[in-house]
């Protein structure tokens, strides 16, 4: 069995004071940083006489429906010691398990659902699911608050429109988990080199949080790297881009990132000065992690995945939003394109890394509500029009991508 060790132990105090307050909130983290086995350890801290912390992982809700998800959390709750004895019975309908969580007959203790991987929920539920769970933590008298895990910004995922009051709920309540700092990542290294039967010596250590940044999922793909390749680890760490595990990981990280978020990363790999509009940007790449307090990009394995792409990458997309014009490689494009293709492409842009139903599509081009009257083959004509003009390989896209009986993605 895997040695368990702790870490962040000082980012526990935050939730903490949420607690009291039973204040919702978002916590986002992106790709690799730790954020499942940070809520199981949030979990066990949190727990008390008067409160009862749930971890939630959404990979286990098999089926996506308002009811579904609620009677999930409610059977969560049931599996705790504290209720196995009381043969609570409720139908599937999300209102019933609802009005319990608003009930303080049943008893005083504070609840608060720790759900990772929230931006599963994000994509998929209707809206109604949102208010729900505002309508919860803002109106029960029992206590009942929420710290939801996403791995991007939520309004990358759903419009503010979509998300409605909820966002309210969330927006002041936002924590960003970041990257392990030096301290935590020399210990949970020196950890994790012993499941690996590896030996680091402190210059190693080092040398993989330069080259890491502190992400924990480059820094175990490393491990793997050096279970291997044991001999002469210092220079097998200056060798990782041979391994294609480490150099995916920061691929994860680049395309969890929204467009605006991106271009500003090329413009510190290019030393192009940030315009106005940019501050905010950097501001939320600082918060993220991926920018020091100095204005370097965070982990030398990051850094060189950008300037590799920004130098070998010719054929990226970009808008240019104050003109309307798409460009490739710098180059205009959009004068190539049919009315039809302008308005599918701009739709991409401004939806990347989003799963897009064909309804999604045929609403953004069509100016349709459904698909009624727009049939999948006229979307897929178009589709694989638009990837004649912008691929390099249409039958090897890497901007659009088919995600089979769900819709595209879009990747610049």
């Amino acid at each position: 069995m895997a040695q368990k060790y702790t870490y962040r132990s000082e980012e526990i105090p935050y939730f903490k004071r949420k607690a009291d307050l039973n204040q919702t909130c978002l916590v986002v983290s992106l790709p690799g940083n730790g954020a499942s086995t940070f809520f199981k350890q949030l979990a066990f801290a949190l727990k008390d006489k008067e409160s009862l912390p749930i971890f939630i992982d959404t990979n286990m809700l098999t089926k996506n429906s308002v009811d579904d998800f609620f009677d999930f959390l409610f059977k969560s709750l049931l599996n705790e010691e504290v209720y196995k004895n009381q043969n609570l019975e409720f139908s599937k309908n999300f209102s019933d398990i609802t009005q319990y969580f608003l009930d303080t007959s049943k008893d005083q203790k504070q609840i608060i659902f720790i759900i990772d991987r929230f931006e599963k929920i994000c994509e998929q539920f209707p809206k109604e699911i949102f208010d729900t769970i505002r309508y919860v933590a803002k109106n029960s008298q029992r206590k009942v608050m929420f710290i939801l895990g996403v791995d991007r910004e939520i309004t990358d995922i759903r419009s503010i429109l979509e998300l409605d009051q909820f966002y309210t709920l969330i927006n002041e309540s936002t924590y960003y988990l970041k990257p392990l700092n030096e301290n935590d990542f020399e210990d949970y290294s020196l950890n994790l080199a012993k499941e690996y039967g590896l030996k680091l010596s402190n210059e190693n250590i080092k040398q993989l949080y330069i080259y890491t940044g502190g992400n924990l999922r480059m820094l175990k793909s490393f491990m793997l790297h050096l279970e291997n390749n044991s001999e002469n680890i210092t220079e097998e760490i200056k060798n990782y881009s041979a391994d294609t595990r480490i150099t995916y990981q920061a691929e994860r990280i680049y395309n969890h990132l929204n467009i605006k978020l991106q271009d500003v990363l090329h413009k510190i790999i290019s030393k192009q000065n940030l315009e106005i509009e940019d501050n905010l940007f950097y501001s939320r790449l600082q918060k993220m992690g991926l920018i020091t307090k100095e204005g370097k990009i965070l982990g030398l394995i990051f850094e060189n995945y950008i300037k590799n792409l920004f130098s070998t990458n010719s054929s990226r997309i970009t808008l240019n939003e104050k003109t309307g014009e798409i460009l490739q490689n710098n180059v205009k494009i959009d004068t190539k394109l049919s009315g039809n293709e302008y308005k599918l492409l701009k739709f991409f842009l401004e939806n990347q890394n989003q799963t897009l139903s064909r309804d999604d599509i045929a609403t953004a081009v069509w100016d349709s509500t459904t698909n009624e009257g727009v049939s999948e083959e006229a979307i897929d004509q178009l589709i694989s029009r638009l990837r004649e003009k912008i691929e390099e390989d249409k039958n090897n896209p890497k901007h659009i991508i088919t995600l089979r009986g769900r819709g595209y993605q879009f990747f610049s």
